[in-house]
C-alpha cells in the first residue's frame, strides 16, 4: 500500500469510527496475530480508535495459517512478490497451496532481486571548490567557531552541522535573492548573515 492509499485509508476510518471490513486473525494464548487486514489494524491505530472488531480462529497448524494468508493477499493484497514467494515455499500440503489461490507457475518464475553491497569506493563524489582571502578565510573561522562554541541549536541550525541538502538549499536561497551566481560569495554572504544574528543575539545562549 502506497503512503497516500494508507493515508486516504485513515482519513475513512476517522470518518466512519470503525473498520467496515474485519481484519482476521489467529489467537494465540491471550493475544491475536493478524493475518489479514494489517493495513485497517495499522489505519486504525493512526485514527486512534479505542477499539475494532476482528475476527480470529483458534488451534491452526503454520500451513494452514499461510495458506489463509496467502488467499487473502492473492485476492486483494499488494504485497511483495517476494514476501509472498518466500511465505508460499514454506507450504508443503497440496491441499493449502491449491487454499491460497497463488498462480504457482507466476509466482515461482519471480527472481527476487539480489542486492549488492555499495562501498564507499563505488560512489562518484564530486568536489566544490571555494575560493577566499585570507582576511575572508580568517571572518569565516571566526564566526563558525562562535557559532560552535555557544550558539548552535540542533535542531534548527543544521546547516552549521553539516546537512548537505539544507546547506544547499540555503544557498540556493541566497544566490537568488541576492543575484549572486559565484559559489564562494554566496557562502561568505551566509557568514556575514551568521555575524550579524550573532551580534543581535549575543546575549543569548543558544539559538
Amino acid at each position: 500500500m502506497t503512503p497516500d492509499q494508507m493515508n486516504r485509508l485513515v482519513e475513512n476510518v476517522k470518518k466512519d469510527g470503525f473498520l467496515s471490513q474485519l481484519p482476521f486473525g489467529v489467537k494465540i494464548e491471550e493475544k491475536y496475530k493478524i493475518i489479514s487486514g494489517n493495513h485497517r489494524v495499522t489505519a486504525a491505530i493512526k485514527a486512534k480508535l479505542e477499539a475494532i472488531l476482528i475476527l480470529y480462529i483458534e488451534d491452526i497448524d503454520t500451513e494452514r495459517e499461510l495458506a489463509i494468508q496467502l488467499s487473502h493477499n492473492s485476492i486483494a493484497g499488494q504485497d511483495d512478490l517476494g514476501i509472498l514467494k518466500n511465505l508460499y515455499l514454506q507450504i508443503k500440503e497440496l491441499d493449502w497451496k491449491a487454499y491460497s489461490g497463488i498462480d504457482e507457475q507466476s509466482l515461482l518464475n519471480y527472481q527476487i532481486p539480489e542486492l549488492v553491497p555499495i562501498s564507499e569506493s563505488d560512489i562518484k563524489l564530486n568536489e566544490v571548490r571555494l575560493f577566499y582571502g585570507d582576511l575572508d578565510l580568517k571572518q569565516i573561522d571566526q564566526t563558525l567557531e562562535l557559532l560552535e562554541k555557544k550558539l548552535i541549536d540542533e535542531k534548527r541550525d543544521r546547516v552549521v552541522l553539516g546537512e548537505f541538502e539544507r546547506f544547499v538549499e540555503v544557498m540556493t536561497e541566497i544566490k537568488r535573492r541576492l543575484n549572486v551566481k559565484n559559489h564562494s560569495v554566496a557562502f561568505l554572504k551566509m557568514i556575514e548573515i551568521c555575524e550579524e544574528w550573532i551580534e543581535t543575539n549575543e546575549n543569548d545562549l543558544c539559538a
